[in-house]
């Protein structure tokens, strides 16, 4: 027999007190996406009439590294967090939950780094 009230045995079971953190990281990447979206865009535009060359220098340009680095993290960061919500509010399995969650980080993170890789590897010059 329990003597515990609801509110009792609930408590210190709640929230992991991480959705404001969450939260804020979803909206901040989605801010940061919309001058990198921007700049990309225009930037895809102008180099879409150069030849190979010429894009492959644009790239490999600090300034087009660097901002093209920028917006691969932002948009896999944001990317991963959009999908880890919709898993944590519409997959009620426990187990493929965190299945889910583990694929989505590692494919988000291999995403990344391989992209990273390759741009870091043009503007080597290699």
């Amino acid at each position: 027999m329990n003597l515990r009230t609801p509110l009792s045995i609930v408590r210190g079971r709640g929230t992991a007190h991480n959705g404001v953190h969450h939260w804020w990281l979803l909206r901040l990447s989605a801010i940061a996406l919309i001058p990198l979206s921007l700049w990309l865009m225009a930037s895809l535009i102008c180099v879409s009439t150069a030849d190979h060359a010429t894009a492959a220098a644009w790239l490999a340009s600090p300034t087009g590294a660097l901002f093209s680095v920028l917006f691969i993290i932002a948009a896999t960061l944001h990317g991963q967090m959009g999908l880890q919500e919709v898993v944590v509010d519409y997959v009620h399995n426990e187990s493929c939950k965190m299945i889910s969650l583990i694929l989505i980080k590692l494919s988000a993170f291999a995403l990344a780094t391989l992209c990273i890789l390759a741009i870091v590897r043009m503007s080597l010059g290699a």
